[in-house]
């Protein structure tokens, strides 16, 4: 393993050193403690180089959650109250939150920018786990699942999910999660691992123990390597976003 310093690996990722070795010691980032000094796995540093988004920068993740929290009540159907205007979906918000969100909707990319978008909904980790290991993965209450296993659990995939597990995990349960499994971090594992910052409130980001919120396994699913997973995604969402686009002339806050 080729490792780096936490200086160098936060300059490169655009974090703090004491964000790094947070993410160290909680398991989302690989990494070793030699001599009492945290070093980085090189490897991990390129590959969150090489899947940086493009132009337009991703969301933080508590408005990347909002984002995702109104968009799944158009994808769950929610009309009680009506959804007329961008503003009914940042109901119960109030101040520069609900103003936010509804800027952040108005601005609302296409579909095909969604992913890097909402990227910074959580730390993407990947990991290699037994047989047994992934399917107490999967009932562990601690974790929301996503991805096409989330929808199927939701009963909104009639088709059953492939291999590979999109599991969200607060930050704060991340590294008792990973050592109670066993997970070995491994770039290709099956085993996809989204931490979500605990800066994220329990109001707008996944409840352990559920699913994750559709809007939000769709957007996993923007990274399957399934191409038909990926376009009924990239077409339920398409659907999502044209509603958005649709209300985007509603009355602001």
């Amino acid at each position: 393993m080729e490792l780096i310093g936490v200086g160098e690996a936060a300059r490169r990722l655009g974090r703090s050193e004491a964000r790094v070795r947070q993410l160290l010691r909680l398991g989302a980032l690989p990494g070793e403690r030699v001599s009492g000094v945290w070093l980085v796995d090189a490897t991990a540093i390129r590959e969150r180089e090489s899947s940086a988004p493009g132009p337009g920068r991703p969301l933080a993740p508590a408005h990347a959650w909002r984002v995702i929290t109104a968009v799944d009540a158009l994808a769950a159907g929610q009309r009680l109250p009506p959804v007329r205007a961008l503003a009914d979906l940042a109901a119960g918000m109030v101040g520069g939150s609900r103003r936010r969100l509804v800027e952040n909707l108005r601005r609302a990319p296409d579909v095909d920018r969604w992913r890097s978008w909402l990227a910074g909904r959580a730390l993407t980790r990947r990991y290699a786990a037994t047989e047994t290991a992934a399917y107490r993965l999967l009932s562990d209450g601690r974790v929301s699942i996503g991805g096409a296993r989330g929808l199927a659990t939701a009963g909104s995939l009639a088709a059953r999910p492939g291999g590979g597990i999109d599991a969200y995990v607060r930050e704060a349960d991340a590294g008792t999660v990973i050592a109670a499994h066993g997970l070995d971090a491994l770039p290709t594992g099956p085993v996809r691992l989204r931490v979500v910052s605990d800066v994220v409130g329990a109001a707008s980001g996944p409840v352990a123990g559920r699913p994750a919120p559709a809007a939000a396994c769709l957007v996993d699913l923007l990274e399957s390597p399934d191409p038909a997973l990926r376009a009924a995604a990239e077409r339920r969402l398409r659907h999502l976003v044209d509603e958005v686009y649709r209300l985007r002339d509603g009355p602001a806050p």
